[in-house]
């Protein structure tokens, strides 16, 4: 998630190779011209890119849930991509990107077999990226019989501000998500896909909109797996449970004049520009990195005027009710995940200055229940920092900390929760590789790796050739690269990652049943391995006691 756009934009260097042979595809709205590329191995595949799945979401359709695109005359040129959704560039703070952004690609080597396909949902904080190849190259996953299928949704307030009421009920990303799902379902055979073995896959901000997509009554029938990577529905930054403050505060930074009625908020910012909506961004808190995070899935408030909600009740709830989807899952989490934010603020006296000032704010509020007291902020510190000041911590003890309270706790309890809501198999992963490209080298952050950070697995998932030169084909990359794809892969296929043994993968991958049973991952570095247990046991148990004792004191 964290400036994973830029720091994979760097990384990403493609080659296309177009061709000027006719590369036509009939679907159910028109017409597409595509053209060739070849896999990172060399095999030829096909690119349809900039295609429109709905409307665009302007003028009365702001706020909306989307509407599927019309059919169009001719041919639709699909060799080029569409614009990105209106967002700020976290390296320029620039506005940039449009309205009208709802697009997607399609990747596949429309070879007479049905292929699975994978469905990508990029991260980005709910407020940054797109689906284009710069940031998710196909050519790794090409190398095997899939099909890929990327697109852009709504950012920031456009996708996702809500007054927690039906004049502005929210999740309008979510929706946007919904239909590329129903698109797959129309069109998909058309490009030698399988309606039957669709993978929704997201990672961070896009792990929780996947995850979320397996609770909405609306995808009942468009998926059969889910892959949530390096974030959950479960996750605090995920899931807004009083969108409404969100809402008056772009109200009001935009001249609005009523920023307490729901209509007159949602009348107001209707008829404002994008940009304006935008721009409101760095007036929400964040700490370490500008990197705010205001909004995110939310409840919605059905009444006669309502449209078909996307998620009735908060994400926990519907887990333990079993109200999702019973399908197989695959989630996990890089060694080291918030290695970036620590790296950063830890050079500047003023951010630790405010985290030792305000550390109740920056790292428990929203992660821990209810009020946050002194004592709870005493045993925290006592526990990563042992009773230092958040000042006076190591680069490691912060990395820890901001770690769990971002990440592992919640995906921990998000595989168990999801494993016992759905009675299906639910694969862990550690992903511990840490190979010649580190986000935290690259950014410029650190001369050298402090572990693997957020996002530097996706390098061996959405990369090229030029990621590592020469793409050595016995380098430990490139093995990496050859696993996790095929893994992934294999999961798309069967619900399985790993159904048969190899040389490459010689060890069976082990899932999660049931909430109460044993838990287990795949750790993979250089060589794959199971392992029991949660990832950091010591700091998992420290928040299950921690929290038990609030639960047990507020009863």
């Amino acid at each position: 998630m964290l400036l994973l756009t830029s720091f994979c934009t760097l990384l990403l260097l493609v080659v296309i190779r177009a061709t000027h042979d006719e590369d036509i595809v009939k679907i159910a709205e028109g017409r597409l011209r595509g053209s060739k590329m070849v896999s990172f191995r060399g095999r030829e595949f096909h690119a349809y890119r900039g295609i429109p799945y709905a409307e665009p979401p302007i003028g009365p359709r702001r706020f909306k849930p989307p509407q599927a695109k019309s059919p169009w005359s001719g041919i639709l040129n699909a060799t080029v991509e569409g614009t990105v959704c209106s967002q700020i560039d976290l390296g320029t703070e620039v506005y940039g990107g449009d309205e009208d952004c709802l697009f997607l690609n399609v990747y596949a080597h429309n070879n007479g077999k049905r292929s699975p396909v994978i469905v990508w949902i990029h991260g980005g904080g709910f407020i940054e990226g797109h689906g284009g190849i710069n940031i998710t190259a196909p050519h790794y996953l090409l190398d095997h019989d899939v099909i890929l299928v990327t697109f852009n949704y709504r950012l920031g307030p456009l996708g996702f501000l809500s007054t927690g009421d039906s004049a502005l009920p929210g999740n309008y990303a979510l929706k946007d998500a919904v239909e590329v799902l129903r698109w797959v379902q129309r069109n998909i055979e058309s490009f030698g896909g399988n309606r039957d073995l669709v993978t929704v896959y997201g990672y961070s901000s896009g792990a929780a909109m996947a995850q979320g997509l397996t609770m909405s009554p609306l995808t009942k029938g468009l998926f059969h797996r889910v892959i949530f990577e390096s974030g959950s529905a479960l996750h605090h930054w995920a899931f807004k449970p009083s969108p409404v403050q969100e809402a008056r505060q772009v109200a009001k930074l935009i001249g609005c004049q009523s920023t307490e009625s729901s209509s007159g908020i949602a009348k107001c910012v209707t008829a404002a520009s994008a940009k304006a909506l935008v721009d409101t961004l760095y007036s929400f808190p964040y700490w370490g990195v500008k990197y705010p995070l205001p909004y995110g899935l939310v409840v919605e408030v059905q009444d006669d005027d309502s449209d078909p909600p996307f998620l009735t009740q908060p994400p926990i709830q519907l887990l333990r009710k079993g109200h999702v989807l019973k399908i197989p899952a695959l989630t996990g989490n890089t060694a080291a995940e918030s290695a970036f934010i620590p790296a950063v603020a830890i050079k500047s006296d003023a951010s630790m200055k405010e985290l030792d000032e305000h550390f109740d704010r920056i790292v428990l509020k929203g992660f821990i229940p209810g009020n946050i007291s002194d004592e709870d902020v005493r045993e925290v510190k006592e526990f990563y920092f042992h009773s230092k000041s958040a000042k006076e911590a190591t680069l490691e003890q912060l990395i820890e900390l901001i770690s769990d309270t971002t990440y592992y706790y919640n995906s921990h309890r998000s595989a168990l929760a999801f494993a016992g809501a759905t009675n299906m198999p639910v694969y862990v992963y550690l992903f511990s590789f840490q190979g010649r490209v580190s986000s935290i080298v690259t950014a410029n952050i650190n001369p050298t790796p402090l572990g693997v950070a957020h996002g530097d697995d996706l390098v061996y998932i959405y990369g090229t050739v030029a990621d590592f030169p020469g793409g050595e084909p016995n380098s430990e990359e490139t093995k990496t690269i050859m696993r996790v794809t095929k893994m992934l892969v294999d999961f798309a296929l069967t619900g399985d990652p790993t159904p048969k043994r190899s040389d490459l993968i010689q060890v069976k991958w082990l899932p999660l049943l049931g909430e109460r049973k044993l838990f287990r991952y795949l750790e993979i570095n250089e060589e794959l391995t199971m392992k029991t247990g949660p990832f950091y046991p010591e700091r998992i148990a420290f928040w299950d006691n921690l929290i038990a004792k609030r639960r047990r004191g507020e009863l």
